[in-house]
């Protein structure tokens, strides 16, 4: 028979990878609890930081660790002439203004995580 679908949740599924013996590169352990970044893999997000930092760029990895994005715009609110808010629909207007090709996000440092479309002018 064949193998049992992957757990579900609303509509989503959850794929659990795990290292199989004999394989070369070690898999990803994913958390279900986490399944709700995984769907964000590969949207824009935006990810503000337990200090004055806003990162937004596109989701391409996340682990129990770090998150990591791409194409990213590091942004320190504090060092700008505006708030989060309107750097952000600066941002929806003009597009993520790129400083950085991969940026590694700890996530004891995450205070929220947004799609970027879903910033409310």
């Amino acid at each position: 028979p064949p193998p049992p679908p992957p757990p579900s949740h609303d509509g989503w599924r959850v794929v659990v990878l795990a290292r199989m013996p004999g394989a070369g590169e070690h898999a990803r352990m994913s958390d279900p609890a986490d399944a709700w970044l995984h769907i964000l893999i590969g949207q824009h997000v935006v990810v503000d930081l337990d200090q004055s930092y806003l990162v937004i760029g596109t989701l391409v990895d996340v682990d129990a660790s770090h998150l990591a994005l791409a194409n990213a715009d590091v942004h320190d609110h504090q060092e700008a002439n505006c708030t989060k808010e309107v750097y952000l629909l600066e941002t929806l207007k003009l597009g993520i203004r790129a400083n950085r090709k991969r940026v590694d996000i700890p996530r004891h440092r995450m205070l929220a995580v947004s799609r970027l479309e879903d910033v409310v002018p």
